[in-house]
């Protein structure tokens, strides 16, 4: 059965004065209430360096089925770039898909609770960022199966069993905000589901399942909270609640991605420089990357920048972006 099927990405150009502007004023406002987490705020989150023209281009090499691309952004940016008269691109505003009260906004778990209220998205749809690309030619059926359940990659987490204060205190705020969205599902539906961890790259989703979630009166509390914070926070509800609801359910394949070795190339990422433990080694050239990629041919995989990123990483991971992706696309002026 052929299904349309839509690419959704979360946007911004930090390099915006307007935006910026905003930013500081909001953050100063949010200190003064909690303590904001580093990762929640921090230069890297912001940093625009021009990697979604080039994972648009894995898009239109690798993925060419792809229905239609909304670009979810704010403050009237748009790429530069970027050819809006391209009948396959949309911009989405966050006021088009979040309620005023939330406005302005910062925090991308917030904008993540909006997207099905996308005007014309489709039942079937990707998630993305923009630090997110195709690897190789892909098929619908790699996120898809004959019955329409979304298949989720995952990889296992052995250190934790159930929700523990002290153990997500003491993990990065991403990993806290996954193990908070595992510890609601075992509050309102009795299953435990920590030792799930997302292969943070592009993943499907079906329209119809979320609005489901949103609309259990159950789960709106927490949805109405996360989607009201400006900055991210550690007891927000991820996307991968949405993911774990259909699991739990029976409206999602699994599909383990079983050693560090495989997630690292073949699924989760060629390079991540939040492992800064691989900083120094000559993996981080560009022609090493080129190997990786020719030798594992990962399906999909992201390019972090983080806080611990150096300018020379940046310039490193451009030159590389080049070098796989070097033809402009259909979706570039």
């Amino acid at each position: 059965m052929e299904r349309k099927i839509d690419l959704v990405y979360l946007w911004l150009d930090g390099n915006d004065k307007n935006w910026r502007r905003e930013k500081d004023k909001w953050q100063a406002v949010e200190s003064g209430k909690v303590k904001l987490a580093e990762e929640g705020t921090v230069e890297a989150r912001w940093r625009e360096n021009d990697e979604l023209k080039y994972s648009l281009r894995s898009v239109a090499k690798f993925a060419p089925w792809i229905n239609h691309i909304y670009i979810v952004t704010g403050f009237g940016q748009i790429p530069s770039w970027l050819d809006t008269k391209n009948p396959k691109i949309t911009i989405v505003d966050h006021s088009e898909i979040m309620p005023v009260d939330a406005l302005p906004t910062f925090n991308s778990t917030a904008i993540e609770c909006g997207i099905t209220n996308i005007p014309g998205l489709s039942e079937y749809f990707l998630h993305a960022n923009d630090d997110t690309f195709f690897g190789r030619n892909l098929s619908p059926s790699y996120f898809f199966d004959d019955c329409g359940r979304t298949i989720v990659w995952y990889n296992k987490d052995r250190k934790i069993k159930s929700y523990s204060e002290s153990f997500i205190n003491a993990g990065s705020e991403y990993r806290s905000i996954i193990y908070n969205s595992a510890r609601v599902i075992e509050l309102l539906f009795g299953v435990k589901k920590y030792r799930l961890v997302p292969c943070h790259n592009i993943e499907p989703y079906r329209k119809s399942r979320i609005k489901e979630v949103l609309q259990n009166p159950l789960v709106d509390v927490y949805i109405q909270k996360t989607i009201r914070r400006k900055f991210r926070n550690k007891f927000d509800i991820q996307r991968w609640f949405f993911t774990l609801y259909d699991i739990v359910f029976g409206n999602a394949v699994t599909r383990r991605v079983r050693t560090k070795k495989r997630m690292f190339y073949h699924l989760y990422k060629v390079i991540d420089l939040f492992y800064s433990g691989f900083r120094d080694s000559p993996a981080y050239t560009t022609n090493a990357k080129k190997r990786w990629l020719n030798k594992f041919r990962p399906p999909l995989f992201c390019i972090n920048d983080t806080q611990v990123n150096t300018k020379q990483d940046d310039i490193d991971n451009m030159e590389f972006l080049r070098n796989f992706l070097p033809e402009k696309s259909e979706f570039e002026k």
